[in-house]
């Protein structure tokens, strides 16, 4: 059986006094698995307009308000990618897998702990 997997990486969107917040916002990992979908912040921060939508990373260059900087960030993200996929079983390299300019889908076999 296949399984369709996604996983994104996108700013949260915040309100305050129905303004919406562009500094400092949470970067956020969506994983969509086995028609099941988890959300979770990534621990990082990052200012939108430092933010890449289309390649879902910080741009090269940039720091957060904590002086972290673009390649820690999205080394750090990569590794949460690379995380998963040792669970999924996927053996692909990381970037040809899942660092393209928009979200990513593909098929899985289904892992022995899914009925």
């Amino acid at each position: 059986m296949n399984i369709k997997r996604n996983i994104i990486f996108t700013l949260e969107s915040r309100k305050k006094d129905g303004v919406l917040i562009v500094e400092n916002m949470p970067i956020r990992m969506r994983v969509n698995f086995a028609s099941k979908r988890i959300e979770f912040t990534t621990g990082y921060r990052i200012d939108a307009a430092k933010w890449d939508s289309d390649k879902q990373r910080v741009k090269n260059g940039c720091s957060n308000k904590l002086k972290e900087s673009a390649s820690e960030i999205n080394e750090k993200m990569n590794d949460y990618l690379k995380e998963l996929a040792e669970l999924e079983g996927i053996n692909e390299p990381i970037r040809q897998t899942y660092y393209r300019s928009e979200e990513h889908t593909s098929e899985l076999q289904s892992p022995s702990w899914i009925s």
